[in-house]
């Protein structure tokens, strides 16, 4: 909406999307850190490659932010942290019956 608005030069669309920007941005942020957070205690990294790459993380924080916005908003649509629970599931099952 915002670019949309951007683009035909149309004031009340362009603030209407910055406003729907605004609110939207930081619950994305939150959920992205949410998979990042739950993907880095699923795989067990340990503590001193966890604060190296929160260092790092923070050195490039444009990029960092990028990547934490589109794991949220593409954990909303294919739902990572669910499909993986399935994954480790249907795994467990098929441990057990052979």
């Amino acid at each position: 909406m915002w670019l949309l608005g951007d683009y035909w030069e149309l004031s009340l669309l362009k603030t209407a999307g910055q406003n729907v920007l605004y609110i939207y941005f930081p619950f994305v942020i939150i959920i992205g850190c949410a998979v990042v957070i739950y993907f880095a205690a699923r795989w067990k990294i340990p503590t001193p490659l966890k604060i190296m790459l929160g260092i790092i993380a923070l050195l490039y924080l444009p990029y960092t932010l990028m990547v934490v916005t589109l794991l949220g908003l593409f954990d909303m649509v294919f739902n990572y942290r669910k499909l993986s629970e399935k994954k480790e599931e249907e795994s467990e099952k098929n441990e057990g019956d052979s």
